[in-house]
Parts: structure tokens; C-alpha cells; sequence
């Protein structure tokens, strides 16, 4: 290589780094963007408790009985991820461990220690619910009575912001 084509080669590869970190610097700042955090509550079932709730009663049989209800979840846009789910169940005459799925999948349990009315909240899996329509199912436990009063998500997600 001469000496001619190594001044050029240098110019070439100087012009591409410069204009390079113009471009990127430039992009950075008219596109700025940072992850944030926020919070949505679903509320699935609210029934006020004069009215009695939904009853559940699994006594008399020895099958188990489940609660299945759909709902949405329709996250800010430039959603990245959930980062929790709690489950708040308000109910009365019940003493177990309710299993609780998500579009099919295992997302936990939740220990209810009292037979009076009692307010229950349980961390779930976040690998279960999606962007759109979702499936919650509680698995109530056999030769239980149940009055279900309230079901209520909160989800906590990221996003792009």
C-alpha cells in the first residue's frame, strides 16, 4: 500500500467514526427513553357483603368446586415486563388453601386461617398472565363452604417511558 491510499483509508475510517458518534449521540438525545414502574389493580369480583357474595359449597359433595372469571390486562405502552401480582380475596366461612391459576398455569396458593370474614393477600407467579384477555380459576378445597366477596389483582409492571 502506498502512501496515497494509506491517506485515504485514514480519512475514510475518520470520517466514519466521527460522523459515527455524531449519529449515536444525536439519536440518544432526541429518543430518550427510561424504565418506569407502575401499578394497575383489576378488580375481578366485587359483591357487597349484605348481598350474601358468591356462594361456593363444596360440603356435600366430595368434588372440588372452583371459581373461574375472565379479565384484561391492557398495560401503558412500551410495556417491558410484570414484576408482581398480589391476589386480594375478601371471604367469609372458609378455612384452607385456595389454589389459584392463570390462563391454565399453576400461579400459587393462598392460606386462609380464619372462618369469620377475613381479607387474604398472596403474592402469584407472574409467568402466568398476559397482554389482553387472561383466565383466573380458584380451586376451592373439598367439604368447604365459601362466600367469595371480592377478587382483585395488582399488577406491577415496566415500561418504557
Amino acid at each position: 500500500m502506498n502512501r496515497k491510499e494509506a491517506i485515504v483509508i485514514g480519512a475514510v475510517l475518520f470520517t466514519a467514526f466521527v460522523s459515527g458518534v455524531f449519529a449515536d449521540t444525536l439519536s440518544t438525545s432526541t429518543t430518550k427513553t427510561t424504565l418506569q414502574t407502575t401499578s394497575v389493580d383489576i378488580q375481578i369480583m366485587d359483591s357487597q357483603i349484605s348481598l350474601g357474595g358468591a356462594r361456593i359449597d363444596n360440603e356435600p359433595s366430595n368434588i372440588q368446586s372452583n371459581f373461574t372469571s375472565g379479565f384484561s390486562f391492557s398495560p401503558q405502552r412500551g410495556f417491558v415486563q410484570v414484576n408482581s401480582i398480589i391476589l386480594t380475596l375478601v371471604t367469609s366461612g372458609m378455612r384452607g388453601t385456595v389454589n389459584v391459576g392463570l390462563n391454565g398455569h399453576n400461579a400459587g396458593q393462598l392460606s386462609v386461617l380464619a372462618d369469620a370474614d377475613l381479607t387474604t393477600v398472596g403474592n402469584l407467579s407472574t409467568q402466568g398472565i398476559r397482554v389482553g384477555s387472561n383466565l383466573i380459576e380458584l380451586s376451592i378445597p373439598v367439604n368447604m363452604v365459601l362466600l367469595l366477596y371480592e377478587v382483585r389483582l395488582t399488577v406491577e409492571y415496566t415500561f418504557l417511558g
